[in-house]
């Protein structure tokens, strides 16, 4: 099993750290344009648990060429693209794992910084989106086994935590 940390600069900067000795070690791979992004879970082995860490570069990027209300609708698209992205992976790769971490801010970019809560609402509903059965309630089966399986999961790693 392959162990894949998609980063950012942050990561390369502070990846191998002290507390890597307490975790299993993983591979980085820088991708922080979103072409190279792209290629790069494409190609992910079966089997991987990949840690995505790079969504605040994909939205600085295209906001940045972006004014006014087209900045929203771009941060929506980027946001929406790279989920796509890594579900499409997902499920080419049953037997990987994978987790996305939330947008970092970058307080030299001013937009990012107030408009965070709506970077953040995007960011979970783009993840959240469940299939649910015609009466607009039950979710189906494959969406109920993953909401149970995360639920239990989290609940789990968060007992487990000091």
């Amino acid at each position: 099993m392959s162990r894949i940390l998609i980063d950012s600069s942050n990561i390369t900067r502070f990846y191998p750290c002290d507390q890597t000795k307490d975790y299993p070690k993983y591979k980085v791979e820088a991708a922080t344009l979103k072409r190279a992004f792209e290629v790069l879970v494409e190609s992910i082995p079966n089997k991987s648990w990949v840690v995505v860490s790079v969504l605040e570069n994909f939205i600085e990027r295209e906001i940045s060429i972006e004014t006014g209300e087209d900045r929203e609708k771009a941060m929506k698209k980027i946001i929406q693209s790279v989920v796509d992205t890594v579900v499409k992976a997902a499920r080419k790769n049953k037997e990987s794992k994978f987790v996305m971490a939330y947008p970092i801010l970058w307080p030299r970019n001013k937009w990012m910084t107030e408009h965070k809560d709506n970077i953040k609402k995007e960011f979970e509903q783009a993840i959240n989106v469940q299939e649910f059965e015609e009466d607009g309630v039950h979710l189906t089966l494959k969406a109920g086994r993953n909401f149970v399986g995360n639920l239990i999961g989290m609940a789990e790693d968060s007992f487990e935590a000091e």
